[in-house]
């Protein structure tokens, strides 16, 4: 596997240069973007999407479709360099799997929600 050799956080690009990757098999639901968009307009923008050299994105399709919805014209990209195109699909493929991988502690998670609830947080 190549290393990348130039990595670029956090530059500010216009959205409409962005280019989304035509192999992501990711869907994502009205109600996904919806919350991200709201999750983004509560909290601010944290992470910055990844792109290839040449604008595709790797990473952050989900966050750029609700930053989309929010009629944001820039966003933080990530600039990958030095990836072949079997590096790109391992990477994206990967960002979105290994997390499917991780459990909850149902226990503790019931616990936080039960505290937040009484809290009168908005958990919609």
């Amino acid at each position: 596997m190549s290393t990348p050799e130039n990595n670029t956080a956090g530059r500010n690009t216009p959205i409409d240069q962005l280019k989304p990757n035509p192999l992501n098999p990711r869907e994502h639901s009205d109600e996904q973007i919806a919350l991200l968009a709201r999750n983004i307009e509560k909290f601010g923008f944290r992470s910055a999407i990844q792109v290839d050299e040449n604008g595709m994105i790797l990473a952050g399709h989900g966050r750029v479709l609700a930053l989309q919805k929010l009629n944001r014209t820039e966003v933080p990209v990530q600039v990958m360099d030095g990836l072949t195109e079997t590096d790109k699909c391992i990477y994206w493929i990967s960002d979105n799997k290994i997390p499917e991988m991780a459990t909850w502690d149902q226990e503790l998670l019931n616990k936080t929600i039960e505290k937040l609830e009484k809290e009168a947080a908005d958990l919609d």
